[in-house]
């Protein structure tokens, strides 16, 4: 097992206490805690390191298995187990206490050097000290880091260092073959959230010491697999096994996940309206991007938030942001749903699934939600049009853009320019045109009302770092008075979300219609200006969700909708 950035949180004595003796939790990760040195044993076991061991791992640094074969031949494998640089500095924006080897802490730049050269030291000794024949490595880290890194440690060598590389963290699927002097190096990532089981069935070659073929490359992948006994004798898999509903149930650990899910009803939702079944409604799935589905989210938590906030007299939000590595549309229910074409029914459980990101409390309470609040602040008007420039600036960047490519709620519409000047706010600017609520940038109000997920806005400092300190955001109150931190809400964007969905089903799915109709006046009238845009939109948008307005708005618009036609 490794470690999910998502497990490193907030509570530094909650990581402590999992790492303590006679903990149930198996905690390995190449991490140290406040400088404590503590080496975590295979068995769960916790001991100090030997005075002169500089090793500042919370765990052994790699496990070593023997394998007998039918011949009474014996293989040793070891497994190393490494945290990614892009995971270590996701996590290291607000896990001050946690020290990760792959990055360097004062600016949270990535140390790719130490990284590759820390893997190469463990996989090493795993081959010269304990005579392994196989490395396989487990890392919290996904494309193109793994396979940057596969390349990286390589360069140079006679044969292979590590011999396979089971990735995560991007949630996606592949397999990648290298070749390290006529070797086979190979890179697997069989998806997210168990929806398969990756089954790499390899050939090893005594005389010659190496991996010599992938005997199952290619088995082909079907949608279902079953039965599938990976104990049987010379039968080939293919490389990943769906995990389908008709796959049958281990009764013990069924049991266990049940328990467990009763446990998060008793002890986290007693007092929310939902539990962690709870079907909230049907979800739309034409989604043709990504980019899609995040500004249906933000649309959802920008409405829901502000009729929250509003009726504790703050000030509606203006603009609602997430990022978009952080929306994750491999939910097993939206993949699903990806096959039929159709809505999907959704649950309480796929909302925190998708959206659930940030910190988990030590103590266990009913009184407190896991999750990072929702936070809303003010900043000006010109660093928020500053704050878009940088956000698409670094979104094009290579070494940051997983990070910071934000996804915005449709309240905000701007213009680009691929080579334009940042921050010049004209046509000939990197972003032009910035209209909030379709009002433009030179009659919004003074301080803008942003709000986002409690997590995201710990990267804000990071800004001026990778601009060289040309743009540096400040959160502000209404007043546009300096404040240190962003205001935190008792909100959960995953509770709000799911209000969101429920209102949509009840409504049948306005939202989606409304979309439509916004889609089909840009493609009927792509000469229309874009006022004229804007007004057609407006009045569509206005028949195709008749709950949502009084009777004489949805006859205003109509008649707007049939004069527009008339003088075209």
């Amino acid at each position: 097992m490794v470690l999910s950035n998502i497990l490193f949180d907030e509570q530094c004595k909650h990581f402590e206490d999992i790492t303590r003796p006679g903990s149930d939790d198996y905690i390995p990760s190449r991490a140290s805690i406040n400088k404590k040195k503590v080496i975590i044993g295979e068995d769960g076991s916790v001991t100090s390191p030997p005075q002169e061991n500089k090793e500042s791992s919370l765990i052994v640094p790699h496990v070593l298995k023997e394998l007998t074969d039918s011949r009474g031949r014996t293989l040793k494998v070891g497994i190393i187990g490494m945290f990614g640089p892009n995971a270590a500095q996701f996590s290291a924006a607000y896990r001050k206490c946690i020290h990760f080897d792959s990055i360097k802490r004062k600016r949270s730049r990535k140390a790719w050097r130490d990284y590759v050269s820390k893997t190469k030291q463990v996989a090493n000794d795993l081959r010269k000290k304990y005579n392994a024949h196989i490395i396989i490595m487990l890392a919290h880290s996904g494309e193109p880091e793994d396979n940057n890194l596969m390349t990286a440690i390589h360069k140079g060598e006679k044969k292979p260092i590590v011999d396979v590389h089971i990735s995560s963290h991007t949630h996606h699927i592949y397999l990648i073959k290298k070749k390290v002097k006529g070797q086979n190096v190979y890179v697997h990532q069989a998806g997210p959230f168990a929806t398969n089981l990756g089954v790499l069935q390899f050939e090893f070659d005594y005389t010659k010491g190496h991996i010599t073929n992938l005997l199952n490359e290619q088995v082909p992948i079907k949608d279902h697999y079953y039965p599938a006994a990976l104990s049987v004798p010379n039968q080939l898999y293919p490389i990943r096994l769906p995990i389908t509903s008709d796959l049958q149930k281990d009764p013990e650990y069924d049991s266990l996940i049940n328990k467990y899910r009763d446990m998060v009803d008793e002890s986290f939702l007693q007092n929310v309206n939902f539990k962690y079944s709870s079907v909230i409604g049907e979800m739309p799935t034409n989604w043709t991007n990504k980019y899609q589905l995040a500004q249906y989210v933000n649309d959802c938590l920008l409405n829901e938030t502000n009729a929250e906030l509003m009726a504790s007299n703050y000030d509606p939000i203006h603009v609602f942001i997430v990022a978009l590595g952080a929306v994750r549309t491999e939910v097993p229910s939206l993949r699903a749903s990806n096959v039929t074409g159709g809505p999907v029914t959704f649950q309480f459980s796929d909302a925190y699934r998708m959206l659930g990101i940030g910190y988990l409390t030590p103590e266990v309470s009913n009184t407190v939600l896991p999750g990072d609040p929702v936070s809303h602040f003010y900043i000006h008007r010109r660093e928020f049009h500053a704050f878009v420039t940088a956000a698409r600036l670094l979104a094009q960047l290579a070494p940051v853009k997983d990070r910071y490519t934000l996804s915005f709620s449709s309240s905000l519409d701007y213009k680009e320019n691929k080579w334009g000047i940042p921050l010049l706010n004209n046509r000939f600017g990197k972003v032009y045109d910035l209209q909030i609520n379709h009002v433009d940038y030179d009659h919004l109000p003074e301080f803008i009302h942003i709000g986002m997920p409690g997590w995201l806005t710990r990267f804000f400092s990071e800004i001026g770092e990778h601009t060289f300190g040309l743009i540096n955001i400040y959160f502000r109150d209404r007043q546009g008075r300096r404040l240190q931190n962003a205001i935190r809400s008792d909100l959960r964007d995953y509770i709000l979300f799911s209000k969101c969905i429920m209102k949509h089903t009840e409504r049948g799915d306005l939202k989606e219609s409304a979309h439509h109709a916004k889609l089909n006046v840009e493609q009927q009238y792509p000469e229309a200006s874009s006022a004229e845009k804007t007004s057609l939109s407006d009045a569509a948008m206005a028949a195709a969700t008749p709950e949502a307005a009084p009777e004489d708005v949805i006859d205003a618009a109509l008649d707007d909708i049939q004069m527009t036609l008339l003088n075209q």
